[in-house]
């Protein structure tokens, strides 16, 4: 290909500086690794490319700047590529010359036939080109010569990790028996976090392994993934712990910053979360996510700045293209910034005042079509809260009021889970409350309700499920044997506890005596 008077200048201008470069810098690998490299990525489509690499390789052969060399064909940027997905092929090259590249991995191999790198090239290259099974024989060939190479195992590991997590973790394991110094759980944590690149599904798993790892192991971004992975497995403490202690570190880092103001919210720190949300944005290369301002949001409710986080939340919720997760998400922070107000009212004791603020509040979500269940189960918590102060008829009115708007919110309920868990609240806060001795058996139809949605899908309860529906049937053995005299209903009803709890001592003995008596059916 002929040159252009411009390229023609540059190239020149770069060999120039090549052989102008002084002896010590030419004998640095490095330094003439990185000039070459520069050659052959911006000047590829030149006619003389080629010519100015093999002086440079004759000036200096070895199997790194062999290797180096073939990268540069191949334009595999170590630096840009590490933060990214190894599983799956985004990575994007200038000049894929793998006829240039292999030539060069011979090379290399030819000088030292156990350099672990130019095997580790080669097996990238056949994998970027989906001829894994062809990389892992280079691999093979590479550990066959030099077993004690940790790059030759990690990328087997890497690349085994796709189809067999175990058999990796394996290979690394039995790798560090024979090399007592390899850092096995610094890179098991790192084979976890590439294959959870795209979900959280092994984040636990991510933050153990680093856990078990001295610092001064960890780079930044190892540091970084650490904490993450501690967030996103539910570990908030630790979290804001190590967030903390690696910001003294890396003060200016984005997700550091990002995931030590987070965790401050599950741990109700909302002081510190203000302040933590000023260094976020003050961060490196800082840019807000959703979660961020959702999270802050929080932050300014739990400071009893309502109005301002309510104000917060609607423009997140106005978003053309928030996502579900993200609106859910919203829609619970919501929740919890109105029931903190109504907290302020109920704790003075003015549950009248909590009422018309939340009903209003109510109708206006209703107005925009963004009432969610749980601010239906909020409204009706009020009322309970207010008739745990009074007494007597009173009391019943005020129950029944919250009694009607979990039967109405069951009835247009979005998630099967709530409205297992508003009719568990009609039994047990409300009638239970109401008829506590299964006198009149009133709550009779809430406790139908509540076994029918807990066996709708024909799986028997079980844990907390089967506490609360056993309790529930002891309510109807009791109303059914000693307020109507129903021993055969009642006997139902011991029957359907000790399916679910055969030791249980009640229904045992209202069995016993139901025998005794000849009224067992």
């Amino acid at each position: 290909m002929k040159m252009t008077g411009r390229i023609k200048d540059i190239v020149c201008w770069v060999l120039f500086m090549f052989v102008a470069m002084p002896a010590h810098a030419q004998s640095d690998e490095r330094a003439l690794a990185a000039a070459v490299d520069t050659i052959v990525r911006v000047y590829t489509q030149t006619n003389i490319v080629d010519r100015i690499v093999e002086d440079a390789y004759e000036k200096h052969k070895t199997a790194y700047l062999a290797t180096r060399i073939a990268k540069s064909y191949y334009n595999y940027n170590e630096e840009a590529d590490k933060y990214k997905d190894q599983f799956h092929k985004i990575r994007q090259f200038h000049r894929n010359d793998t006829a240039m590249a292999f030539k060069y991995i011979n090379r290399a191999i030819a000088i030292d036939p156990k350099y672990g790198e130019a095997y580790v090239t080669a097996c990238d290259i056949l994998d970027y080109a989906d001829n894994t099974e062809e990389g892992m024989k280079w691999l093979q060939r590479g550990e066959k010569l030099n077993p004690n190479d940790s790059s030759l195992c990690l990328a087997s590991a890497t690349i085994l990790a796709r189809t067999d997590l175990d058999a990796a973790v394996a290979k690394l394991e039995d790798f560090q028996k024979i090399n007592p110094s390899f850092p096995v759980n610094l890179y098991i944590a790192r084979i976890y976090d590439k294959i959870d690149v795209k979900g959280n599904a092994y984040r636990a798993q991510v933050a153990e392994y680093y856990s078990k790892i001295d610092k001064s192991r960890m780079t930044q971004g190892d540091i970084e993934t650490y904490v993450m992975s501690l967030f996103y497995s539910g570990q908030n403490e630790e979290c804001n712990i190590q967030a903390e202690d690696g910001l003294k570190y890396f003060p200016k880092s984005l997700a550091l910053n990002r995931f030590y103001f987070r965790s401050l919210i599950p741990l109700k720190k909302y002081a510190e979360a203000m302040t933590a949300f000023d260094n976020l944005k003050a961060a490196e290369n800082s840019i807000l996510e959703v979660r961020d301002s959702i999270n802050y949001a929080a932050a300014l409710a739990g400071t009893k700045k309502y109005d301002a986080a309510m104000k917060l939340y609607d423009e997140i919720l106005a978003k053309p293209h928030l996502s579900e997760n993200d609106r859910d998400a919203t829609n619970i922070y919501v929740n919890q910034c109105m029931q903190s107000k109504v907290k302020g009212f109920t704790d003075m004791g003015d549950y009248q005042q909590a009422v018309d603020f939340y009903s209003d509040f109510l109708e206006k979500r209703r107005a925009e079509g963004k009432v969610d269940d749980m601010m239906n189960y909020t409204f009706a918590n009020i009322y309970i809260d207010w008739a745990a102060e009074q007494n007597g008829q009173e009391k019943v009115a005020t129950l029944m009021k919250a009694d009607r708007i979990l039967e109405n919110a069951i009835v247009n309920i979005k998630m099967k889970n709530n409205a297992i868990t508003f009719a568990a609240v009609r039994v047990f806060s409300i009638y239970f409350k109401i008829d506590p001795s299964a006198e009149s058996g009133v709550g009779i139809p809430a406790i139908n309700q509540f076994e029918q949605l807990l066996t709708a899908d024909g799986n028997v309860p079980t844990g907390s499920n089967a506490t609360r529906l056993v309790t529930a049937y002891r309510y109807m053995m009791g109303y059914y044997a000693y307020a109507k005299s129903d021993y055969k209903t009642a006997m139902v009803y011991a029957d359907k506890i000790l399916d679910l709890d055969p030791l249980n001592e009640s229904a045992l003995k209202f069995s016993e005596a139901m025998s005794k008596a000849g009224r067992r059916r």
